[in-house]
C-alpha cells in the first residue's frame, strides 16, 4: 500500500546508500554487538568536509548512543543541539555517533548552512547502510542505545535523551522510557491485527493527545485505488495544522483557490485557548469505505470537529484582500509554448507555460503585502511573464503586472475563508454559509 507524505517533520526513510558490508543480521534488544562490528572501520564527515575513520571500538565501555538522522529531517535536526549538549556534559561516559544515509556533499551543505546547527561541532556516519541492516527502522530520529558492557539495551526517540536517563544508563540501569516502535499506517492505527475472517473496517476514527515516536509528523494520504477504504492520516502535529490541512482538502473538493492558507482561515477564540499551543501534538485518522455517498473531505472534517471539539468550516465573510485582474483585452500573458519552467528568486520572477494559478501561488508565499490574493483575471491558459525588481513593494509590483495587463485591485468583499470557533451549534456539515 503506497502512502504520500505531505508535509513532514519526522522522516520516514527509503534505502539508497552504499553498502559497508554485504548483510548483517539484524540485531534484538538484549543482544551483545558483535565482536566484527566493533573493529570494523566506519567512515565519517563534518561541516568542513574533512573525512576521518574511527571504529565503534574507540568507545568501548563508554554509553552509546546512535543518532539515526537525514537532512531533510527537521525533528532530527531539532533535537541535535541537545545531544551535543549531552556529549559534552558527558564527555567521558558517553559518545553520540551521528548516522545518516545521504551523501557526503549533501550532509556538508546541511552541517554548514542549517542555522540551528551550522556551529555545532558534528561529524556524522555518511551513506550508511550497515548500521541500518543491524537496526532497521522506518522513522527518524532514531536513537540506538549500546549499554558500555556492549549489549543492545535500548531503541528511543530523540526525547529520552537526558541527563537522568544516561546517568542511569552508564550506571548499568535498565531502560525506563518507553521503546520506539514504527507504527504501520497500512493499517488503521492502533486496532488489532487478528480481525475476524471475512471482517473488513467500513469507518474507523481515532484522536490521540501526544508525540508518537514511531510515525512521522504531516498529513499521509492512501493512494491506493485497489483498497476498497479512503483513509487520510494527520499525525504528530497541532491541531491548527491539522485544520489547515483538512480545510485546504475540502476547499481544493470544491474547486476553491486556496493559497497562504494561513491567511484564509479566522480563529475566533480567547487568545489562551490551547488551539493556539505550538507546542502540543495531536494524531487523527479517518477511514470510510469508498462506498460511503458521504464527501470524503467533508466527512474528514466533520469527525475532526466530533474528535477535536471545535467547529471548524468554510463561510462566506466581507475580508480585506486582493485580487488579481485584467486591465484591458490586449493578451501579453500568452504563452509561446516552450517548455513549462519557474524561476523564482528574490528580484526575479519568471514563469513559463505556468497556469495563472502559480502566480498567485508564488506573489502569495513571498508577499506579506496582501491578506490573501484570489484570481479574478478569468484567463485560462497557460503564461508566460517575468517580474523583475522589489516584488515585496507593492506599487513597484503593480507597475510590473500592469506592463502585461494585469493588476492588484483591494477590496472588501465576500470570499470563502476557514472559520474556527467553538461549537455554536450541533456539528453536522460543512456547509457554506454567510455571515
Amino acid at each position: 500500500m503506497a502512502y504520500l507524505v505531505i508535509l513532514i517533520s519526522n522522516v520516514q526513510i527509503t534505502a539508497h546508500a552504499q553498502q559497508i558490508r554485504t548483510e548483517e543480521k539484524a540485531l534484538k534488544i538484549g543482544d551483545k554487538i558483535p565482536e566484527h562490528i566493533w573493529s570494523m572501520p566506519i567512515n565519517q564527515i563534518d561541516r568542513t568536509g574533512k573525512r576521518s575513520t574511527i571504529k565503534l571500538a574507540d568507545f568501548k565501555g563508554k554509553l552509546l548512543v546512535l543518532d539515526f538522522w537525514g537532512r531533510g529531517c527537521t525533528s532530527c535536526i531539532a533535537a541535535m543541539p541537545n545531544a551535543v549538549a549531552m556529549q559534552q556534559r558527558f564527555r567521558d561516559q558517553l559518545k553520540v555517533l551521528y548516522i545518516t544515509r545521504d551523501k557526503a556533499a549533501d550532509i556538508v551543505k546541511c552541517l554548514y548552512t542549517t542555522a540551528r546547527i551550522k556551529d555545532l561541532d558534528i561529524s556524522t556516519v555518511f551513506e550508511d547502510q550497515t548500521f541500518q541492516q543491524l537496526f532497521p527502522h522506518q522513522i527518524i530520529p532514531h536513537y540506538i542505545w549500546i549499554a558500555p558492557d556492549g549489549h543492545y539495551l535500548s531503541q528511543a526517540s530523540s526525547d529520552v535523551l537526558t541527563p537522568a536517563n544516561i546517568q542511569n544508563a552508564i550506571q548499568g540501569g535498565k531502560a525506563k522510557w518507553q521503546e520506539k516502535e514504527d507504527v504501520d499506517r497500512t493499517l488503521p492505527l492502533f486496532i488489532t491485527k487478528q480481525l475476524p475472517e471475512g471482517i473488513a473496517v467500513q469507518n474507523y476514527s481515532i484522536f490521540l493527545k501526544g508525540q508518537i515516536s514511531g510515525l512521522t509528523g504531516g498529513s499521509h494520504t492512501n493512494t491506493n485505488d485497489s483498497s476498497a477504504n479512503q483513509d487520510r492520516l494527520y499525525s504528530n502535529i497541532t491541531i491548527r495544522r491539522m485544520y489547515e490541512f483538512c480545510l485546504s482538502e475540502e476547499f481544493k473538493a470544491r474547486k476553491l483557490a486556496v493559497n497562504r492558507i494561513s491567511k484564509r482561515m479566522l480563529i475566533e477564540l480567547e487568545p489562551d485557548d490551547p488551539f493556539l499551543d505550538s507546542t502540543t501534538v495531536y494524531t487523527f485518522q479517518y477511514i470510510q469505505a469508498k462506498s460511503n455517498p458521504q464527501p470524503f473531505t467533508q466527512a474528514i472534517a466533520q469527525s475532526l470537529n466530533q474528535s477535536s471539539g471545535y467547529y471548524g468550516r468554510i463561510e462566506v465573510r466581507k475580508t480585506p484582500h486582493y485580487k488579481l485582474i485584467r486591465i484591458n483585452n490586449k493578451n501579453r500573458i500568452a504563452t509561446q509554448g516552450a517548455k513549462q519552467s519557474i524561476v523564482d528568486e528574490a528580484a526575479n520572477l519568471q514563469l513559463i507555460n505556468c497556469p495563472v494559478s502559480i502566480l498567485i501561488s508564488r506573489l502569495s508565499n513571498r508577499n506579506d503585502l496582501f491578506p490573501f490574493l484570489l484570481d479574478e483575471t478569468g484567463y485560462t491558459d497557460n503564461i508566460d511573464i517575468q517580474l523583475k525588481g522589489s516584488l515585496v513593494d507593492l506599487p513597484a509590483l503593480r507597475k510590473e503586472l500592469i506592463a502585461y495587463g494585469l493588476d492588484l485591485q483591494y477590496v472588501e468583499e465576500a470570499a470563502p475563508m476557514f472559520i474556527i470557533s467553538k461549537p455554536l451549534k450541533p456539528i453536522d456539515s460543512l456547509k457554506t454559509g454567510t455571515k
